[in-house]
């Protein structure tokens, strides 16, 4: 999705292969049908999501999906495995990696305590506890036998082995990454309806990206620059 420093990749060739077998559906099975079929789906959290209304057979989700099953679809027949790889012998278990976070705000009143209040929720004990009661799986490296057994989620082993494979990704840590992914978004939708290639959709959105990424990468070097200037001049004697 980008270079790690300067440049997004959004029209990469990988990137134009993926949205090239994207469009590919609508190609096969036809805009009208496609558009017709969707309309049918409810709301995630609700009976009448797609998948939980078997309408559809294989979504890309997280561990907690099993808390939406658990309410809507009890009795439903589910399993657990990595999503498919484009080369799973050279990626195996290629996964995204999302988290919930605790942070204390700037001007906490108490930050001191929150801080006591974040270990305590670190802790081996507490956080499985935690995520028990969350029905999803420890951030820790450790977990202990007894999580595993206790845990409803018969596959959370396999969310944990996912969540530690070396093919792990996170989304890009760039300013401009919901532009970015509203971007693409728009791109799939004009793809769904046969009004561009994957070429030029994916050329759109690098322009269009690119061009905001380098205005905030300029101003962020004016300020660098600029405190390397101020530190320069800072004489510790």
């Amino acid at each position: 999705m980008w270079d790690g420093d300067s440049r997004i990749t959004a029209n990469s060739p990988e990137n134009i292969e993926a949205f090239t077998w994207y469009q590919s559906h609508a190609e096969k099975l036809g805009v009208n049908n496609l558009r017709t079929f969707g309309q049918t789906f409810g709301n995630f959290a609700s009976p009448q999501s797609p998948f939980m209304a078997g309408k559809v057979a294989m979504v890309l989700q997280g561990v907690w999906l099993y808390n939406f099953i658990e309410k809507f679809a009890p009795g439903m027949e589910w399993g657990v495995a990595p999503f498919p790889s484009v080369d799973p012998e050279r990626l195996p278990n290629v996964c995204i990696v999302e988290s919930d976070i605790l942070v204390i705000p700037r001007g906490a009143r108490h930050p001191r305590e929150a801080f006591e209040f974040m270990e305590y929720v670190n802790s081996p004990a507490a956080i499985e506890k935690l995520n028990l009661g969350q029905r999803k799986f420890s951030p820790l490296r450790e977990v202990s036998d007894e999580f595993t057994v206790r845990h409803p989620n018969p596959y959370i082993s396999v969310f944990m082995d996912l969540a530690g494979s070396s093919n792990a990704c996170h989304v890009p840590k760039i300013t401009v990454w919901q532009e970015y992914k509203d971007e693409m978004g728009v791109s799939a939708s004009r793809l769904d309806a046969e009004l561009t290639t994957p070429r030029e959709a994916l050329g759109e959105v690098q322009e269009r990206v690119q061009w905001k990424f380098d205005r905030i990468l300029r101003r962020w070097n004016k300020v660098k620059d600029k405190r390397l200037n101020e530190w320069s001049r800072y004489d510790p004697e």
